[in-house]
Order: structure tokens, then sequence, then C-alpha cells
């Protein structure tokens, strides 16, 4: 997740040492795939993504680049809380196009920049959310990064409000109609998203997920292979 150090979210510390997570491993895929001619998607899960392409027989591949494995549909539905409405809604196992990949590319960059300088600058954010939600067209809900851009604004307007009023409890918000309508709106915006089918899900939950079918990470270890020395270290079997 990048929590200690947001260069494990990079692309750039992927290419640089070889190591990486469910984040740099399908984008330096798709880095690669386009600069050989080939066609590769990337797709989201709950906190996670992964590559999808087409066989020969034109049947959906899902590749994970994080662990090398092909996995079917049926793994993600049975394994991780991709609800069937979500499904529906075509928010996971679903092909992004490369504009969208890159529009996904602004919603990490107000991330990052909320974590180095909180909301100081809110346009910023609300910018690159604007640009970026255009091209998920119909689509309230674009991945978990989105997500949590809306919940940090919604609770951060929310909290300056009521600091503001010097409101101590729910039940003074109702003497405030414009402190009522801001929590409205984050209540309205949680309440939608939870119709989608959405759930979070502890990353402590997805590595144990994934641990059985790791065997690169089982490979680097073996060869004591650090994660940040800066030399390639990418590896085949």
């Amino acid at each position: 997740m990048g929590e200690k150090d947001r260069r494990n979210y990079f692309v750039t510390k992927t290419l640089a040492t070889g190591s990486g997570q469910c984040h740099t491993f399908p984008v330096t895929y798709l880095i690669l795939a386009e600069a050989l001619g080939a066609e590769a998607s990337l797709a989201y899960n709950p906190m996670h993504s992964f590559i999808r392409f087409r066989n020969n027989r034109g049947t959906a591949v899902n590749y994970e680049t994080t662990v090398d494995r092909y996995l079917p549909n049926s793994f993600y539905i049975e394994t991780l809380p991709v609800m069937a409405e979500a499904q529906r809604n075509d928010l996971y196992v679903t092909d992004l196009s490369r504009k969208q990949v890159v529009a996904t590319v602004l919603f990490d960059l107000a991330v990052n920049f909320i974590e180095e300088h909180w909301l100081s600058d809110k346009k910023f954010v609300l910018d690159c959310i604007h640009i970026a939600e255009p091209f998920f067209y119909g689509k309230e809900f674009v991945n978990t990064t989105c997500n949590y851009l809306y919940k940090r604004l919604y609770a951060d307007e929310l909290n300056n409000k009521v600091q503001e009023k010097g409101i101590r409890s729910l039940a003074e918000i109702q003497k405030y109609p414009d402190v009522l309508q801001v929590y409205n709106e984050y209540h309205n915006y949680m309440e939608r998203i939870s119709k989608l089918g959405i759930q979070d899900f502890p990353e402590s939950e997805y590595l144990k997920m994934l641990e059985y079918y790791d065997r690169k990470g089982k490979l680097q270890t073996a060869r004591d292979m650090k994660e940040k020395t800066k030399r390639s270290l990418f590896t085949n079997e």
C-alpha cells in the first residue's frame, strides 16, 4: 500500500529494482506490452489490480503479475468480497481502456498530494477528480483510490463545519441546516457506494489469499533480493 514508503506505489521503483506490488507490476506489464505491440488491459478488484488479455481462442485471461499466475474469474468471486451486485455494475474484473488507465493516474496523483499536504488545496484534488471522471461515464465509483478521495473530501468538509459550530453530538447537527446538508451528502454517498456491492477488503486478508500462489516472492526471498537495491532484479523461471 506504500503506507511507510510512497515509492512502493510508483512504477519507477519497480523499473529500478524489479520488485513491486499489485499496482506497479500490472502497470509495468502494460508499459512493456504497449512497447511490444501486444494487447493487454488493466482490471480491478477491491484494493487490487491485475492484467487481462485475450488468448488465441479469444477467451479473456486473468494474469496475476504479483504472483505470476493465471486465475479464472471464479477465483476472484469465491475468494474476494466481489459481491454479485458489484459484478453486475462492471466495477471489478472488467477491462479498462488505455485512456481510463491514464485517467486513474490523476486519482493516484491526488492521493499522493493529500499524503504530502493533506487538504491544503482542495481545488487541486477536485481538478484531478473532475478531469479523470469523464473517462468513466456513468460510474460514480471508479476504484478504491477514487473512493478514498471522495470520503476524505466529504469527511473533511463535515469536520470543518462541526468544528466551526462547536458541535458535540449528532443531535446538534439538526440545528444547523448547512451542516446537516453536508452530513446528508456524506451519508448518501456512503449509501450509494454500499448499494453498488462494494465492501472494504483488509490488506491482511488479501495477502493471505495470495500467499499460497506466491512463487515469485519465495524466489526473491531465496535469492536474498533486496527491494530497493538499485539494480536489475528481474527473474525468469
